[in-house]
């Protein structure tokens, strides 16, 4: 009887890491999907909060962001960003 209930424990957990894996596969798949979309000109967002336009986006994986004028704001292109598309009335929020 132990047996049994030893088996049903561990094939919970392996279907729980089967789930978890491609939940993670497939938000690193959406994550890569939208930092391509951001280009030079886009408005983002940082995680942190930091408002600014895409300058560059240069080869060493870098982003730089124009934040205030004159102020240019060196990012890794890894991070997280929100993109803000100014369309018509509201703001078209996306993250990516």
């Amino acid at each position: 009887m132990t047996y049994a209930f030893e088996a049903v424990v561990i094939l919970v957990l392996v279907g729980l890491l089967i789930l978890a894996r491609r939940a993670r596969g497939r938000a690193a798949d959406i994550d890569a999907r939208l930092r391509r979309d951001i280009s030079v000109g886009s408005h983002v967002m940082t995680t942190s909060g930091l408002y600014g336009s895409v300058v560059a986006i240069n080869s060493d994986d870098t982003v730089i962001l124009a934040i205030a004028p004159g102020v240019d704001f060196d990012t890794e292109a890894g991070h997280r960003f929100v993109r803000l598309s100014f369309s018509g009335q509201g703001a078209d929020i996306t993250a990516a």
